[in-house]
């Protein structure tokens, strides 16, 4: 199936809440670089750097915003889901 922008436009303003504006570039420790996050569904919906803290929680958060399972590449990386970190949808 595809996506339309405006199908994809929600997950990405949703992400952007999650993690703050895309392309974000970090300085300090604790940074993860270059990182991708995505779903199955609408495919790349944010980029930049995290800190690492800050990243599980985020995307649980953007998983139960979307109602989706959320998964986080790094740049450098094919978009493999099944060798990405996964941050499944739960009802919980």
């Amino acid at each position: 199936m595809f996506y339309s922008e405006e199908d994809v436009l929600p997950a990405v303003k949703a992400a952007n809440q999650c993690f703050g504006e895309t392309n974000t570039y970090l300085h300090g420790k604790n940074v993860l670089k270059n990182i991708t996050v995505a779903t199955r569904d609408f495919g790349k919906i944010w980029f930049g750097d995290i800190f690492t803290e800050t990243l599980d929680p985020a995307c649980k958060r953007l998983s139960n915003l979307l109602q989706k399972d959320v998964f986080v590449f790094h740049s450098n990386e094919e978009f493999n889901f099944n060798n990405a970190i996964a941050f499944p949808y739960s009802t919980e």
